[in-house]
């Protein structure tokens, strides 16, 4: 072999090995970014899972957790407004969005764990009890809970300078008819999903996927989340609230609506 042919040889056995070296550290590029998502998803899984819409959640140094049932054993109050959101502007009598909302979290912690949990008013709030306040804004903000503006049909989970536990939801105002007072009901139904581990898989009772469990914590965290879409529902879009057969739908339909909610 002549030295020209020789040095062609080492020009691309280097040309070679540098393309190897470009190679690996494109490869390390792309791969230690996912390494890193995936120990820091593992530091939090005690608060969320993969399969959860991610949010930036607060951990609170100053309150202690809540615990909402232990050893078979009611632990909280259920507060809601004494004059809450109608569900619907054409029904401004009917259930409210914090009846609904209580009513739905009492449900499944009751067929998680077995105890039923009180519901009353926040006139009617017991000063000697550990309180979950849902959608009782009034009594979170005196409470000194920040909840700040929140987006349409949003919600803020938190915990007042006492230690009682709060989901707050946004609530139109009167000038947005258009705009559902759903952001209470969304962030019970994501308190459920994150903390119960409650799953939601399709309409009717053997879609819903509920642990059972003797013990229920809420953790001591602050976090905010709101839908991207505003429009999720179908028409009629009350029928979520009512769970009645109407006029051409009939259970399969009403039910629907509810597992949309959830979603």
């Amino acid at each position: 072999m002549d030295c020209t042919k020789l040095k062609l040889y080492h020009r691309q056995i280097t040309l070679i090995k540098i393309l190897g070296i470009i190679a690996v550290i494109a490869a390390l590029a792309v791969l230690l970014p996912v390494f890193r998502k995936d120990a820091t998803v593992t530091t939090e899984i005690h608060f969320y899972s993969q399969t959860i819409n991610p949010v930036e959640i607060t951990n609170l140094t100053d309150v202690a957790p809540l615990v909402i049932v232990q050893n078979g054993q009611s632990a909280v109050t259920v507060i809601i407004p004494q004059h809450g959101s109608p569900l619907s502007a054409q029904q401004p009598d009917g259930e409210t969005v914090e009846r609904l909302a209580a009513n739905e979290f009492v449900a499944h912690v009751k067929q998680a764990t077995g105890v039923e949990l009180p519901i009353v008013t926040d006139d009617q709030a017991p000063d000697n009890r550990p309180l979950l306040l849902i959608g009782a804004r009034n009594l979170a903000e005196r409470g000194g809970m920040h909840i700040g503006e929140l987006k349409r049909e949003g919600f803020r989970v938190g915990f007042t300078r006492d230690g009682h536990g709060a989901i707050i939801g946004h609530v139109p105002p009167a000038n947005e008819p258009w705009c559902t007072p759903r952001g209470t009901l969304n962030g019970v139904y994501d308190v459920l999903e994150r903390f119960l581990g409650v799953r939601w898989y399709y309409p009717g009772a053997d879609g819903c996927v509920i642990p059972k469990t003797s013990k229920f914590v809420l953790p001591a965290v602050s976090y905010t989340d709101a839908p991207y879409r505003i429009k999720r529902t179908m028409w009629p879009w009350f029928a979520f609230s009512t769970g009645e057969k109407l006029p051409g739908m009939d259970r399969l339909s009403c039910d629907l609506h509810k597992y949309r909610s959830r979603e």
